[in-house]
């Protein structure tokens, strides 16, 4: 049965690939770091992006989308329609803070652009009444968290 993968070829594109046997398309992940360790099971029309390892006996579901740096282990199962991605989560002093998808970052209850974050640091920091020193702590949150997206997720 003939199946279709898909890899990233640029920022916003990806081309597809008919495959009936993952080996024969050996050469084309190597190329792009992605790396089958052992027998893996693949859906019909995954999206794979660059520098992915799946380990042995895992089983990836249809229509699947696995983004930049992602590992899944050994007999893991990934059902269909999934879209597995880096997050950024850390739990500061105070109040957590998580990447929300869509250059958004979350600060405890409050979600704004990072970079609106960025630029209003004090002020919002002052207005939630965190101390100084918290201030100085989620800024340090904040820059790893616009790194974090840029990584990841503004190509």
């Amino acid at each position: 049965m003939e199946k279709i993968i898909k890899l990233r070829v640029s920022s916003t594109k990806f081309k597809s690939y008919k495959y009936s046997n993952p080996n024969n398309i050996n050469l084309i992940l190597k190329e792009r770091n992605i790396e089958f360790s052992g027998k893996v099971i693949l859906g019909d029309n995954v999206q794979i992006d660059d520098n992915v390892k799946i380990g042995n006996g895992a089983k990836i579901g249809n229509n699947v989308s696995i983004s930049k740096d992602i590992v899944i282990g050994a007999l893991a199962k990934i059902g269909d329609n999934v879209d597995l991605h880096k997050g950024y989560n850390v739990q500061g002093s105070r109040d957590s803070v998580t990447y929300a998808g869509d250059g958004m970052l979350s600060i405890g209850c409050l979600t704004y652009p990072i970079d609106g974050w960025l630029k209003s640091f004090v002020m919002l920091g002052k207005n939630a009444g965190y101390s100084d020193e918290e201030i100085e702590e989620y800024f340090e949150y904040m820059k790893e968290a616009k790194e974090f997206y840029e990584k990841y997720y503004n190509f």
